[in-house]
């Protein structure tokens, strides 16, 4: 997890022509690794030619030992993952301003290649596999977790979340017209956090089991990866988060569900069912948003007085 707080009165930071090709290449290391990872969760027969899968990869010599290998190998990536997400540990580390968020990803996404990498299976009982026409829905629920957690990431600031707008100095966001308007406090909730709190960890949480064919090794990664996710955002962002926005974070909460979208906001007006928007129901307030998460894998939120956001991813 992890907490980055931009302030959108506060300049980017100095960057130059090595902190932006620093972030590029972190950013495409980043960008294939991500996809490979959505592609390890599928079984082979549906998508053979990801590099990495469960079903293919190394055998365990007991099934005791690859549990511990591949615990080991997902408390490697949840524990640094976590603690550098924490302010007061940037603070420590005193990286430059341009390289501290490509810092940040790197990190996150050498553990994630690790696992795919060194991933152990292990001799136990398949728990499910569905097969053809009902594997073709479970698919289409795999594709929307992805797209959703994809689109979630720039309903916050993509660039920014990613390192790219740290080194360049450029808000990238602002300059491709992705940034939401300011209301008089500062406040905005748009697009899927007026759905739900964490929209980034709901997306994960489906892709993770959305799958047609699950191992127990699987089951097991999905298992590790959403309770952490969860009881980080419970016990580390949401108490964070509310510490630094107060009680308007307590109240945005009250009115949107944590990971399950609801239609009681319009995602694309912010706008109640009086207000014209086909997906609303019930009143919502523009003064609350989600501040977000970047460690625990989740949630983000804008919230326009500190532009981008924690992140608990």
């Amino acid at each position: 997890m992890e907490n980055t707080v931009h302030k959108t009165d506060v300049p980017l930071p100095t960057a130059n022509v090595f902190t932006a090709i620093v972030s590029t290449v972190i950013y495409l290391y980043m960008f294939v690794i991500f996809l490979c990872y959505w592609g390890f969760l599928l079984p082979s027969t549906i998508l053979p030619i990801a590099p990495y899968k469960f079903e293919t990869s190394r055998v365990a010599d007991d099934t005791g030992t690859g549990i511990l290998i591949d615990v080991a190998l997902l408390l490697a990536f949840i524990i640094p993952h976590s603690i550098l997400a924490r302010t007061e540990v940037k603070a420590m580390m005193n990286l430059s301003p341009a390289l501290e968020r490509p810092f940040f990803v790197l990190q996150t996404t050498i553990f994630m290649h690790l696992q795919m990498q060194f991933w152990q299976e292990f001799d136990a009982p398949l728990i499910w596999n569905v097969q053809e026409p009902y594997s073709w829905g479970i698919l289409a629920l795999f594709l929307f977790g992805f797209l959703f957690l994809f689109t979630a990431t720039f309903a916050l600031d993509h660039f920014w979340l990613f390192g790219l707008s740290q080194g360049y100095g450029i808000d990238f966001n602002k300059a491709f017209g992705l940034a939401a308007t300011d209301d008089a406090d500062g406040f905005v909730v748009r697009w899927h956090y007026a759905l739900c709190a964490h929209p980034i960890m709901t997306g994960m949480m489906i892709g993770l089991f959305a799958t047609p064919t699950m191992t127990a090794s699987h089951l097991l990664f999905s298992v590790v990866n959403t309770a952490w996710m969860v009881g980080a955002i419970k016990h580390l962002e949401e108490p964070q988060l509310t510490d630094l926005i107060g009680e308007r974070y307590s109240e945005y909460l009250a009115t949107v569900p944590r990971y399950v979208p609801s239609g009681s906001r319009c995602p694309f007006t912010g706008g109640n069912a009086s207000g014209g928007c086909p997906f609303s129901s019930r009143p919502h307030r523009t003064d609350a948003i989600p501040l977000a998460s970047n460690g625990s894998g989740g949630g983000y939120g804008t919230v326009k007085k500190y532009e981008s956001p924690v992140l608990l991813e």
